[in-house]
């Protein structure tokens, strides 16, 4: 399956590894993988981590890297976690590297033209990588196998999205009797700023539904910057009113600076992704989103429509 990829990694002497914008755990997380085992394994290699990163797992996991528009062009790049072009978190990337490969898990509209490995059964991409590590017969690092689990972890929402829970569980032992600690990566995560408490209770005074089993928040941007918050927030506003009992499908709207509207739709039971991959988005089964430029109260009213179809369509 990865014979390509890791051919390619072989022969190049420079490695970058990227994610998307707005990077959740399982884009970091199969970044630091990567760098980690890829380093372990080829010890010649030069391997840079470029984009933002989760910065309160820096401490844990380790910075981003800087790099420059002669190393972005003289390197092999992998772009993790992400399959559309205009969501790779690096300016330099986009610009000017043409070497590149891709692994990634999601369901999307429009995928990048590039070698790639996709598998859309998969939890995360980190799952992926566990994938890669038994083909490839690479050894794994402590920080490797941390960062993997966080991947793993985070995108399947603590193990509520699973498929399989006897695979992933089988992974995640893997992992965690190579050194990921469980009892770290959740005190982590569990810790909150003191201003998400703002924004929580705006969300939760401010909450709409549809009757059809649809619950929703839509926060515009002024509102927005009076509570504090960013357009980024979207991915956390949505889980503040997620499985409440008889509305088994919920979205939050986020509006930017620019007048476009970020959503993101989830599910305990129905695939979101189809209704995210029509508005030209992708994501998981039961968790997506996609970005409507120019969006009118109309555009929000029929994404309401299709994800209420999506239940009753199955009733």
């Amino acid at each position: 399956m990865f014979e390509k990829i890791l051919k390619k990694i072989e022969e190049a002497n420079s490695i970058i590894v990227v994610g998307h914008i707005r990077p959740d755990g399982d884009c970091y997380g199969s970044q630091v993988a990567l760098k980690e085992i890829i380093k372990a394994n080829y010890k010649d290699k030069k391997v840079y981590i470029v984009g933002n990163g989760l910065p309160f797992f820096f401490k844990t996991f380790g910075r981003m890297d800087e790099i420059t528009p002669t190393i972005a062009k003289e390197s092999l790049v992998i772009i993790v976690d992400v399959c559309e072009h205009h969501r790779i978190d690096s300016e330099l990337v986009k610009e000017f590297s043409n070497n590149i490969v891709v692994i990634d898990h999601h369901i999307v509209a429009d995928p990048i033209p590039y070698e790639k490995v996709v598998d859309e059964n998969a939890c995360s991409t980190c799952e992926l990588i566990c994938n890669m590590i038994h083909e490839c017969g690479w050894k794994i690092t402590k920080r490797a196998a941390g960062s993997l689990y966080l991947g793993i972890l985070t995108d399947t929402a603590r193990f509520n999205y699973l498929d399989d829970h006897s695979r992933i569980h089988k992974i995640c032992s893997y992992l965690v009797d190579n050194g990921a600690d469980p009892d770290v990566i959740n005190r982590i995560l569990s810790l909150s700023p003191e201003s998400k408490l703002i924004v929580q209770g705006y969300v939760l005074t401010h909450y709409q539904k549809r009757k059809e089993g649809v619950l929703y928040i839509h926060i515009k941007y002024p509102e927005l910057k009076n509570i504090k918050a960013t357009p980024a927030v979207g991915s956390l506003v949505v889980n503040m009113i997620g499985n409440i009992v008889g509305y088994p499908v919920w979205a939050s709207f986020i509006e930017n600076e620019v007048g476009s509207c970020i959503m993101e739709f989830r599910s305990n039971r129905y695939t979101v992704s189809d209704v995210a991959v029509k508005y030209g988005g992708g994501g998981h089964r039961l968790a997506a989103g996609c970005t409507i430029k120019n969006y009118t109260q109309e555009d929000i009213e029929h994404v309401l429509d299709d994800l209420v179809n999506l239940i009753e369509e199955k009733e």
